[in-house]
C-alpha cells in the first residue's frame, strides 16, 4: 500500500502513514511506486477536518513545542532546587552553594532532561501530547492511530533525550539536533520515530495558539531571570 500524500510505502493494515501522518483509509495507493508521486522531501501535507491542508514535516513546530515542554522542567527543577536550598538554611543560615556557573548550568540541564524524559512518556502514553505539544497542535501516535503505551513513550522519551539532546550537553547537541532535523526533512522521519514505528501528527495551530506560546515564552525569561539573579 502506498501513501497518496507521500507515496511511500506502507503495510496493508497501517491506518496512518507512518512517514507524514496521512489517513490512509479510502486514499491508498495499491501497486504504485513512490517516484509518480514524489518523495518525501516534497513536503507532504495531510487535510484536516475542514479540508485544509497541513504540512506533516514541520522541524521548528517540533523543535519549539519541546522547548516549551524542557522550560516547564526548567522551572520545576529551579523551583525544587531553591526550596532545598531555603529549606537548608532555615537550620544552616551560613550555608552557601560553591560551584561554578558553568558546572551549575551542567547539572541544571541534566537535570532538566532527566525529568522531563520522566514526566513525558506519562502525558505521550495518555494523550498523545505533551504541553508544548497540545499548545502547538501536535500529537505523538502509532501507525495504526493509537496511543502509544507508557514503555513505548518511555523509550522513545529516553531516546530523544539521550541520542537527539545528549541530555543538554552544551554545544554538541547541537550537532545530534541538526543530524535529526536533516533525516527528518530527507526521510520524514527522526531516528528514534522510526526505530519504533512512530508517527507525529500536525494539526492548524491557529494564531490564537501562536499568540499564546509567544507569552508563554516571554513570561518564562521574566521568570528565569528573576529566579537566577544574584541575591
Amino acid at each position: 500500500m502506498y501513501c497518496s500524500r507521500c507515496g511511500r510505502e506502507n503495510t496493508n493494515d497501517t491506518q496512518f502513514c507512518i512517514y507524514c501522518g496521512n489517513n490512509l483509509s479510502g486514499g491508498q495507493l495499491k501497486g504504485k511506486k513512490q517516484d509518480e508521486f514524489g518523495t518525501i522531501t516534497s513536503r507532504p501535507f495531510v487535510q484536516n477536518q475542514t479540508g485544509e491542508a497541513v504540512p506533516q514535516i514541520r522541524p521548528w513546530v517540533r523543535f519549539f513545542a519541546r522547548f516549551i515542554d524542557m522550560a516547564l522542567s526548567n522551572f520545576l527543577v529551579l523551583l525544587l532546587t531553591y526550596l532545598l536550598i531555603l529549606n537548608i538554611r532555615l537550620t544552616d543560615p551560613d550555608f552557601v552553594l560553591d560551584i561554578s556557573p558553568s558546572v551549575d548550568f551542567l547539572i541544571t540541564s541534566m537535570a532538566t532532561f532527566l525529568l522531563l524524559a520522566l514526566i513525558e512518556p506519562r502525558f505521550i502514553s495518555k494523550y498523545g501530547q505533551t504541553p508544548g505539544k497540545w499548545l502547538l497542535n501536535t500529537k505523538v501516535m502509532n501507525s495504526d492511530g493509537s496511543l502509544l503505551t507508557y514503555s513505548q513513550a518511555m523509550s522513545r522519551s529516553l531516546s530523544v533525550y539521550t541520542r537527539g539532546y545528549l541530555l543538554g550537553i552544551p554545544f554538541l547537541y547541537l550537532i545530534t539536533l541538526l543530524i535529526e532535523s536533516s533525516k527528518l526533512e530527507k526521510e520524514g522521519k527522526t531516528s528514534w520515530d522510526n526505530k519504533g514505528g512512530f508517527i507525529v501528527r500536525h494539526e492548524k495551530i491557529g494564531i490564537f495558539r501562536v499568540i499564546v506560546a509567544i507569552i508563554f515564552v516571554a513570561l518564562f525569561r521574566i521568570i528565569m531571570m528573576y529566579m537566577t539573579s544574584p541575591g
